[in-house]
């Protein structure tokens, strides 16, 4: 089992207030990663349900027990930090049997555990190895069985994938999901980089400023972020702060929404990038907008561009693909369009329901 409750988690240094009242429940072997720019108070967030790190207020329970003042050895958790913490004199063995050897259990049980581990992190070729004869990714995976070895309740994981080229990262980030899987335990993940959060998770949980903007699946916060706080850091978005008129708000030809707002209501309206449908022949829709090329990225498989409607000073991000791409250049006038249902609608910092996106 592995349920944790957090319960107004509140957590200051002196006037700056890192958690703030934060409440949160996590299921049992559910992954769930928590996400945020540098001090948000991710970090300090898994320290604290760690018990690395004490509180000013709230209450912690695991599995309707209370551990807010047990000591991190009495939690049943395991850990792994950013650095691997390996013992460089030991062998990929003897540092997954350390905590097990600490705990009292007996050889015959550790050697067998220890053969389960390796085989589950795919090191057993490489079991008799020092870390310094491993390479990055797997003295994180030797990281990674230690902290299982002892059949922690919950494994909770600081950007333990930070350090790593992005081909490793990426490779790796796919096993730490399958051996989540296959072991069901209740993961707790802490990244700054939201396609990792997005790829792991079952849950995400968005932070600001020691608060939770949302906690919900990948595909909801990226697709509808309640705050457009949270629709700035989600994705790459555009946003236009437009006024409500006789029942539309309407950019130009770039898109056109009903509204129940009242005749002067200011509101944001935020899209992503890749929601923005472009044309490289600027007379093809006469329905849509013109724009002009600002700047064009090349990314390999897609294309960031930077457009400016052609009657206004805001410019949109647009992403292409790479063979689309090829036919729309820096300064070019292309046709651009967003769909109705792909605009999020934004009140004084906070998503409203329209027919576009309900």
């Amino acid at each position: 089992m592995g349920n944790v409750s957090l319960q107004h988690i509140t957590k200051s240094y002196g006037t700056n207030v890192v958690l703030d009242d934060l409440s949160l429940e996590i299921g049992d072997g559910e992954f769930v990663s928590l996400l945020g720019p540098s001090g948000c108070g991710k970090t300090t967030l898994l320290r604290t349900i760690a018990g690395l790190q004490h509180f000013d207020a709230g209450r912690i329970e695991v599995d309707g027990v209370d551990v807010t003042d047990l000591p991190p050895q009495r939690r049943g958790i395991g850990m792994v930090f950013q650095q691997y913490s390996l013992f460089p004199n030991m062998t990929v063995r003897r540092n997954i049997a350390f905590p097990l050897q600490a705990s009292g259990m007996k050889s015959e049980q550790i050697s067998q555990r220890v053969d389960e581990m390796v085989e589950l992190v795919g090191l057993t070729e490489h079991q008799h190895k020092r870390p310094k004869q491993l390479s990055g990714g797997q003295q994180q995976r030797v990281a990674l069985a230690r902290a299982l070895a002892p059949h922690p309740r919950m494994l909770l994981l600081d950007e333990p994938l930070s350090a790593l080229d992005a081909q490793v990262r990426n490779h790796l980030r796919d096993q730490i999901r399958e051996i989540q899987r296959k072991v069901g335990i209740t993961t707790i993940f802490v990244t700054h980089d939201q396609s990792e959060a997005f790829a792991l998770s079952d849950r995400v949980v968005l932070m600001a400023r020691g608060e939770i903007l949302q906690a919900a699946a990948p595909s909801e916060i990226y697709a509808r972020p309640k705050r457009i706080e949270a629709a700035r850091f989600v994705g790459h978005r555009s946003e236009v702060d437009i006024e409500a008129r006789h029942g539309r708000l309407r950019w130009g030809k770039v898109f056109d929404l009903p509204s129940a707002f009242a005749d002067g209501t200011r509101v944001t309206c935020s899209f992503h990038g890749e929601r923005v449908r472009v044309s490289p022949d600027p007379h093809s829709q006469p329905e849509w907008a013109r724009a002009t090329v600002v700047h064009r990225t090349y990314l390999g498989s897609v294309s960031q561009l930077r457009l400016r409607p052609l009657d206004s000073d805001t410019e949109i991000v647009a992403t292409v693909t790479g063979a689309a791409a090829e036919l729309i250049h820096d300064d070019a006038q292309v046709a651009l369009h967003v769909d109705e249902q792909d605009v999020n609608v934004y009140e004084s910092g906070h998503l409203i329901a329209t027919r576009g996106n309900a």
